[in-house]
């Protein structure tokens, strides 16, 4: 009994710690670190100048921000923080989640 009891304990254990929700503070850590890489991105480049660069250094930072923080970058909590510590870079975000949207909704001929 004592045993079975374990079992469940230890299978249940996992999966409690697995729910838990990500803090505002994490969110908000994500957003700046984001901000932080693209802006390194830009001063690394020659063409730091060209707007539609800003969509490819974004992308790129938010792969990695999204294994760090093991977060989605469409997240609403992600977006909220995005806009409220780093609003230039929240009209990157939405222009990048558009363009994607609409190469998903593409048929191939």
């Amino acid at each position: 009994m004592i045993g079975q009891v374990l079992i469940i304990i230890l299978l249940t254990f996992p999966v409690l710690f697995s729910c838990q929700s990500i803090s505002e503070e994490t969110y908000r850590q994500a957003a700046d670190e984001t901000c932080s890489c693209v802006e390194h991105l830009k001063s690394q480049s020659q063409n730091n100048s060209k707007p539609q660069n800003d969509g490819l250094r974004y992308a790129l930072c938010t792969m990695e921000i999204e294994k760090k923080f093991k977060l989605d970058v469409q997240d609403a909590a992600f977006e909220k923080a995005l806009k409220n510590y780093c609003p230039e870079m929240y009209k990157v975000h939405e222009n990048v989640v558009n363009n994607a949207l609409q190469l998903q909704s593409q048929t191939p001929k």
